[in-house]
């Protein structure tokens, strides 16, 4: 480097230096007022343990409960973290998640709750540390509900197609959703019933078959057979489709094979709704054999929506979807197509937030290769909320 820009580099550095001397003395900025500024935080951990609960379990509670408290890391580092059920310590937790930027670590223990009884039960967590210093939560009600009643009622009008039939059906169910145990029976009439299943399978859908009921010649009623259990435990649990509401139960005749009756099995914060679809229904009419069937289930617990639809008479169907007003299908009021699930079920679904769901304007359009802004379709049914829970 020449020595001329070595002594100019050499000058401008110290000039630079000064100046950011004087600006420091100054207060940063050149102003005598402007606070000086805080020292850089970092986590410091606590002499003694503290211990808190986090989330909110006050309704009801079933299957597996997470327990969840959160610990501030002392001096001497954490031990572990016992867990309580009704004074009895349930399980040792040994490490749990650090949180960034905060001397805190989250403990969350799973408890099953499948061997304790429906009603209230206390909880508590005690924290020890490194130096066998400890603290304790509050106690803590949970109220468990593993036990279920669901009522039944079968009818012809969730079969598609629909059987001619003046055939009935109601009963009860009970299940515990946490072992899986389920039991019950009921009365048809109107109709001498071969068979008498439940299935798993959504609206519209058939299903396979997972129970099949007895009949009781004393009584006339179908009961679900002694020490019957659905599989509760894993991400493909019968359980979790009960839940959900996929889960049907159907009664078979000689007169009708494929099946006289039918109810979809529901919590009470589910609900369910039909319509039909058909060419005298399109915008403007179309003349077509084909027939269909749409359900929308509404689960107010998760506040989602599905939509399923079924349709027979049919050639080359293009595709199923859900538009924002009746007329032909295009790509201003297309909303959803309905597509397979795992198991192949034509479905769509979404939040019960969405604009313009359950306002009785959506509707379903089929398209065929034949017609291709659609063959038949209807009106979304709309769910009656009036005698809902919440």
């Amino acid at each position: 480097m020449d020595t001329r820009c070595a002594d100019y580099v050499a000058t401008r550095g110290l000039a630079f230096a000064a100046i950011a001397l004087l600006l420091t003395a100054c207060g940063g900025d050149g102003s005598k007022d402007e606070p000086a500024p805080a020292p850089f935080d970092r986590p410091v951990p606590s002499a003694t343990p503290t211990i808190s609960w986090t989330g909110d379990l006050a309704e009801p509670q079933s299957r597996v409960v997470s327990l969840s408290v959160s610990t501030l890391i002392t001096v001497a580092g954490l031990k572990q973290v016992d867990f309580f059920i009704d004074g009895i310590l349930s399980q040792t937790m040994t490490a749990g998640s650090p949180q960034p930027g905060v001397p805190v670590v989250v403990y969350n223990a799973p408890w099953d709750t499948s061997s304790y009884s429906d009603g209230p039960h206390t909880a508590m967590a005690r924290v020890t540390d490194n130096a066998n210093l400890t603290a304790e939560t509050s106690t803590r009600v949970i109220t468990i509900e593993n036990n279920i009643s669901i009522p039944l009622s079968l009818s012809t009008g969730e079969l598609f197609p629909t059987p001619a039939s003046a055939a009935t059906g109601s009963g009860q169910l009970a299940v515990n959703v946490a072992t899986g145990a389920i039991g019950g029976d009921l009365l048809l009439t109107n109709m001498t019933a071969d068979a008498v299943h439940i299935h798993s399978g959504w609206p519209t859908v058939t299903g396979p078959s997972l129970v099949d009921l007895v009949f009781d010649a004393a009584t006339q009623r179908w009961a679900v057979p002694a020490d019957t259990h659905l599989t509760s435990v894993g991400s493909f649990a019968q359980v979790n489709d009960l839940l959900a509401g996929a889960m049907y139960i159907d009664a078979h005749s000689t007169a009708h094979p494929d099946g006289e009756l039918r109810a979809q099995i529901l919590l009470k914060t589910i609900s369910l709704a039909f319509g039909s679809l058909s060419g005298e229904q399109e915008v403007p009419p179309m003349s077509s054999a084909g027939r269909g069937m749409v359900s929308v289930l509404e689960n107010r617990e998760t506040q989602s929506f599905q939509i399923n639809a079924r349709t027979v008479g049919l050639d080359n169907v293009v595709s199923i979807g859900v538009y924002s007003k009746a007329g032909p299908a295009s790509q201003t009021n297309w909303l959803y197509f309905l597509r397979p699930d795992p198991n192949g079920n034509l479905l769509a679904g979404g939040a019960i937030s969405t604009p313009g769901y359950n306002n009785g304007t959506w509707y379903i359009q089929v398209t065929t290769a034949q017609h291709l802004s659609g063959e038949i379709g209807g009106l979304v049914p709309v769910i009656d909320h009036s005698n809902t829970a919440p």
